[in-house]
């Protein structure tokens, strides 16, 4: 009985013993972050898409959040800076937020006013996990008809954008590749972007698209605002394009990578050069 007792209290010290010494570190659990968007009681997203670029010349972070209902409505949420957590909805340049929604075919887009008071809230911004949460309060939103919208909320896992765009062309058959390509996107009235290619030194190719166009081949011309193309070659000669083509892929809003062709007649003074080209660049 002794031994017994001896064996029974001697596994008990033992148990003790292990249970109190050093435990392994483990990693903290980081809680399950519920991914949305909506606004008023008609939308409510099925599908999303976020995307981070920074701005390193402005020193900010923005964001761009596509959303789309199970009835095929589709909003876009632009934030120009989602480390301050208060912003205003303008589409006027510089605008700090902007807000658009495609329905059918027609879009509505945030009121051309600096009177907007409608704001949107970052209340949490976790760059570590790509993860910013918000919401914003009513706006008015103009297209065919004006539209009061939200408010609204949003919480999304962003995707920093890595796409490198490019642009290739051949001048008169010869081969030229910019060293950097750049787009840059005017909003309404305009509505427009521009794709331009830099080699260096004076050297440049720019081509303006009118944004929101399917996929097809559109006519351009010298008096064309979009689309529209022009170079300047090393002796500082600009060739403006006096007619052509450009052709455009289908472009997918939530993967923003827009892709297409151009073939276009460019002249300078009576110097003419036949310009095609090609490009792929990511649609922020």
């Amino acid at each position: 009985m002794d031994k017994l007792r001896y064996g029974v209290a001697l596994a008990v010290i033992l148990a003790v013993v292990a249970c109190s010494g050093d435990r392994p570190d483990t990693e903290p659990q980081v809680p399950p972050q519920t991914v949305g968007l909506s606004f008023g009681s008609d939308f409510i997203a099925s599908k999303i898409a976020a995307f981070s670029i920074t701005d390193e010349s402005q020193n900010t972070q923005r964001l761009l959040i596509i959303g789309e209902s199970s009835t095929g409505k589709t909003a876009e949420i632009l934030i120009n800076d989602i480390n301050k957590e208060l912003s205003s909805f303008s589409v006027e340049e510089g605008a700090a937020a902007t807000f658009a929604i495609i329905e059918n075919g027609d879009k509505c887009t945030t009121a051309l006013t600096m009177e907007n008071d409608s704001s949107i809230s970052i209340e949490q911004h976790d760059p570590a996990m790509n993860f910013v949460e918000g919401s914003f309060n009513g706006l008015e939103c103009k297209g065919e008809q004006t539209q009061e919208i939200g408010p609204g909320k949003f919480a999304v896992n962003y995707e920093v954008v890595l796409h490198q765009n490019s642009l290739s062309l051949a001048l008169d058959g010869e081969e030229v590749i910019p060293a950097q390509t750049f787009v840059s996107i005017t909003p309404e009235p305009l509505n427009t972007i521009q794709i331009t290619g830099f080699n260096g030194g004076t050297e440049s190719y720019t081509l303006i698209l009118n944004k929101d166009l399917p996929a097809g081949t559109y006519e351009m011309n010298e008096f064309d605002v979009a689309p529209y193309f022009f170079f300047s070659d090393a002796a500082h000669n600009q060739f403006n394009a006096t007619g052509g083509t450009v052709t455009l892929d289908d472009f997918d809003a939530f993967s923003r990578v827009l892709s297409g062709s151009f073939d276009v007649t460019t002249s300078s003074g009576s110097d003419e050069v036949h310009s095609t080209g090609e490009f792929e660049v990511f649609i922020f």
